[in-house]
């Protein structure tokens, strides 16, 4: 049975497989392949796989697998796809150095680790698993996509330095994550282009929950996002979320302020309140039309040569709050990116529907700070040489304007790497003079050091006061040590008198018991042989018989001696000479 698709692709899908043996290809032609699908089989292990050393792609998702260390002799590939099994823990990829996708969805994974040779990965897919936290895979500098929705993830503690800065798409739907100022975290993902949040204990609208638009809040966060659970973000959330940024208190919440973050996206951003939603919709509309008609009149201005002063005064006006006033809400124009070029042309049809808006009697969302408009035809105050627009535009039709839109931009260019020029000599320069000054300090201390009389006598008065104190300090510390060995010392004399004395004594009690035991000896053993010779026959004639009742007691009282006596009072006159001995002594 021929499995081979093509010449070098083996695919083994739905077989109904429970192990892998050799006798589905012969060896020579395994090494010639390089695509190996096992998909939709009952395999629990995977054996055999060394002799296939061109594989580049390798697939078993829907399996029954366990372990995945058996991929390890395939060192060539490229995209490994083991979704769908039972595998535990990530494994066999240290030599896997070429890897750049890598599928384990649907497994029972538990922690992100053993990736730190796989540098090349880009695709990672850990979805629906047992991860509870984020590890260290700062290391993947070239990973584009994460994807960890529907795993146990509670909270991106240390996200900032976990996670590389090149991912464009990461997924954390479906997880535990309880606190919407976690997201904070993920502010230094710079590429951040896609994200997903949605069924989260954060953003979900349950029982007494004020309702909140979250989407605002996480463009404030990462102000790239084009993309947030699975919808484009358009430009009244990306407007939303600028401001946030910029004028509301977007960034001012810390992780644990979750409860004060809902209470104020509720009141400033809402999701049920639909008159609320509206009026703020209308606002930020007219906000967006007015920032248009301000692009394609200063662009118009620039190509006709008009005067920058009458442009600035355009800028003022379109954004000035008091020209919202006695608007009536009219079908919005459509709607361009707010950052379009500023060179670009605009049809003269857009042009007069924007001048036929007119001002509206509510005034513009609220700041948490206000902020002066600055037209965008101002160059920076650092920049010294500004080209002169009149001079560099000039009569033209729309065939040329692209032209003269691109010399005024190289115009520009030239400016700002003159100016940077500029400020990097000057901080050259700076340098320098610092390092002259330094010089220069030191000299002349050296100087004043060793050329004033006045001040060398200062100088040797100063050392001769710092000596004395010094020596005054050596000296009291001899003194307290010296009085602390003597202390010793008479302490060390007490303790031998005392071991001397007690010693005399202890050898006067041993010269009176050997006394007392040479005068009472012979009494001593004759009483000690009747006493074995009664203790002897009792043993013998001792009767057996159970039922007999006069027993002999187990013990006797032993009656006071003579000799017992007269060591007691022996021991006590020692004892007395010793007590006034040391008295006299003292």
């Amino acid at each position: 049975m021929d499995f081979l698709d093509e010449e070098k692709v083996l695919n083994l899908c739905n077989q109904s497989l429970k192990k892998l043996t050799r006798n589905f290809v012969t060896k020579e032609k395994a090494a010639t392949i390089t695509h190996l699908h096992l998909d939709c089989n009952e395999l629990q292990k995977i054996e055999f796989l060394a002799s296939f050393t061109s594989v580049t792609m390798f697939t078993a998702s829907q399996n029954q697998l366990l372990r995945m260390y058996n991929i390890a002799p395939l060192k060539t590939l490229v995209s490994v796809d083991l979704s769908f099994n039972k595998i535990i823990c990530v494994e066999g990829l240290k030599d896997l150095i070429h890897l750049t996708s890598l599928n384990l969805s649907h497994n029972k994974i538990k922690e992100i680790d053993h990736l730190f040779t796989n540098v090349a990965l880009e695709h990672l897919d850990l979805s629906d698993n047992l991860i509870s936290c984020l590890s260290n895979i700062s290391h993947l500098t070239k990973l584009k996509k994460l994807y960890l929705h529907k795993n146990m993830i509670a909270q991106l503690r240390h996200a900032e330095v976990y996670l590389p800065k090149s991912i464009e798409v990461l997924t954390l739907a479906n997880n535990k994550i309880a606190d919407l100022n976690e997201i904070s975290r993920l502010a230094g993902i710079i590429n951040l282009r896609e994200f997903s949040l949605k069924c989260n204990p954060c953003v979900e609208m349950t029982g007494q929950m004020l309702g909140f638009d979250y989407r605002p809040f996480l463009v404030n966060w990462c102000l790239e996002l084009k993309i947030i659970d699975g919808y484009a973000v358009d430009e009244l959330e990306s407007l939303r979320g600028e401001w946030l940024y910029s004028q509301g208190k977007g960034r001012q919440f810390r992780p644990g302020e979750h409860a004060q973050l809902v209470q104020y996206l509720a009141e400033n951003l809402p999701f049920n309140n639909e008159p609320l939603q509206s009026e703020q919709e209308r606002k930020l509309r007219l906000i967006l039309s007015k920032a248009q008609q301000h692009q394609s009149q200063l662009m118009t201005e620039s190509l006709t040569g008009v005067c920058k002063s009458s442009s600035s005064q355009l800028m003022s006006r379109s954004l000035d709050p008091s020209s919202l006033q006695g608007y009536k809400e009219k079908p919005s124009p459509p709607m361009r990116i707010l950052s379009q070029s500023l060179h670009c042309p605009s049809t003269s049809s857009h042009k007069d529907e924007e001048t036929k808006i007119e001002e509206l009697p509510a005034p513009p969302l609220p700041a948490a700070s206000k902020l002066v408009p600055v037209p965008e035809s101002l160059i920076s105050p650092m920049v010294t040489n500004i080209p002169d627009i009149a001079t560099c535009s000039k009569p033209s039709t729309s065939s040329d304007s692209y032209y003269i839109c691109e010399e005024m931009s190289k115009m520009k260019l030239q400016t700002i790497k003159t100016k940077a020029d500029e400020i990097r000599s000057k901080k050259s320069t700076s340098d320098r003079d610092q390092a002259a000054t330094c010089i220069q300090k030191n000299w002349r201390g050296y100087l004043c050091r060793n050329s004033t009389p006045s001040l060398q006598t200062f100088y040797q008065h100063l050392q001769v006061k710092r000596f004395n104190q010094h020596i005054m300090k050596l000296s009291e510390d001899v003194r307290s040590l010296k009085t602390a060995l003597e202390n010793e010392h008479k302490l060390h004399v007490l303790q031998m008198q005392a071991i001397n004395a007690l010693w005399r004594k202890v050898q006067q009690l041993q010269l009176c018991m050997q006394e007392v035991l040479r005068e009472f000896a012979p009494t001593a053993s004759s009483s000690l042989s009747e006493v074995s010779t009664q203790t002897d026959i009792i043993a013998v004639h001792t009767p057996d018989d159970t039922g007999f009742l006069y027993l002999r007691p187990s013990t006797l009282p032993l009656t006071t001696h003579p000799v017992t006596r007269f060591i007691d009072n022996l021991v006590g006159d020692v004892f007395k000479d010793t007590i006034e001995e040391e008295n006299s002594e003292e």
